[in-house]
């Protein structure tokens, strides 16, 4: 299990436990529903990358595949922690900027 911690701003959201094997668009989805932001407007960032939201964890944050010699079954991988940007281009129609009145 991977534990996950996402920095947005000056706050930091304590995701909990992840299976390697989860989608990082059931992080998305988790987010939405703890900090009320659509998913399509979240960009989770790890190491100055972008995680696709149709990748499986283990292969966006680069966790390699246990092995009978790394550490105990017992011990937990360490704290992965990600950064959140809002994005609001995400799916929808691009924001249009509010013209001042057109008669004047």
């Amino acid at each position: 299990m991977i534990p996950i911690v996402v920095k947005h701003g000056s706050e930091s959201v304590d995701m909990g436990l992840y299976a390697p094997e989860s989608f990082v668009s059931h992080l998305h989805s988790d987010l939405e529903s703890r900090i009320c932001i659509f998913a399509r407007h979240q960009k989770l960032i790890f190491k100055g990358k972008v995680l696709d939201p149709s990748s499986r964890l283990k292969d966006a944050l680069s966790i390699p595949a246990p092995s009978t010699t790394s550490c105990p079954p017992d011990r937990q991988h360490p704290v992965v922690k990600l950064m959140l940007l809002v994005s609001q281009q995400g799916g929808g129609a691009p924001p249009t900027k509010v013209s001042q009145q057109q008669g004047a």
